[in-house]
């Protein structure tokens, strides 16, 4: 059967943007899966940015197709700026609200990524998968083979046909870990995720379906 793979071009980095990592939690991964449970893994769709960034420009170093940068040292301002909206009704997190991305510091020196998810509630969740384990192959490194049960897969089926071409954001604990493009339709429900991870990086998502 044919394994469809989503591929990212992210680096993951040993900074959490916005939440503080700590430093020996780090050395293993920076994915923050350590009390994760399936529940807490999320597909989301990736929403538009135009909207959103009136709230921050003063903190925006660059501009991407469907995130910015910003200083990792702006990071808790851009929350705070960001919740106040929120709480102000300026901005509706029930269409829009802003996430951070992993990203490596070898990529972007001292920056973090924002991008912002739609919807108030996830598109699919990992409580519909049945298997998930770290893998390898030359071309991705280290990435996480999914397995979802027969009502996930027909979610996926769904979702991956209406995303065809978009982007979607795979969230842990509130934290982006990935930010896959969707280049075809997935029918058999395995999905395998490459986001440059270490090692640990894998395991610890892998870690997260671990029902024993």
């Amino acid at each position: 059967m044919k394994r469809i793979v989503l591929f990212v071009a992210v680096c993951l980095a040993f900074v959490s943007c916005g939440v503080p990592v700590a430093e020996e939690e780090a050395k293993e991964s920076a994915i923050p899966a350590l009390n994760a449970s399936p529940a807490d893994f999320e597909l989301w769709e990736v929403a538009n940015l135009h909207e959103q960034l009136s709230a921050i420009n003063d903190y925006i170093v660059n501009q991407l197709s469907s995130s910015v940068l910003v200083n990792i040292e702006d990071t808790a301002a851009v929350n705070r700026l960001f919740e106040q909206a929120y709480r102000n009704g300026s901005l509706d997190p029930g269409v829009a609200h802003h996430a951070w991305l992993y990203h490596s510091p070898l990529e972007e020196a001292g920056q973090c990524e924002l991008l912002f998810i739609g919807g108030s509630n996830a598109l699919l969740d990992g409580t519909h998968v049945t298997m998930a384990r770290q893998d390898f192959d030359r071309s991705n490194g280290y990435t996480v083979a999914l397995k979802f049960d027969e009502e996930g897969t027909a979610q996926l089926a769904k979702i991956t046909n209406e995303y065809l071409g978009k982007m979607l954001a795979i969230v842990v604990k509130g934290e982006v870990i990935a930010m896959p493009a969707i280049s075809s339709e997935i029918t058999n429900g395995r999905m395998s995720i490459s986001a440059n991870f270490s090692q640990a990086d894998a395991q610890a998502i892998a870690a997260i379906f671990d029902k024993e």
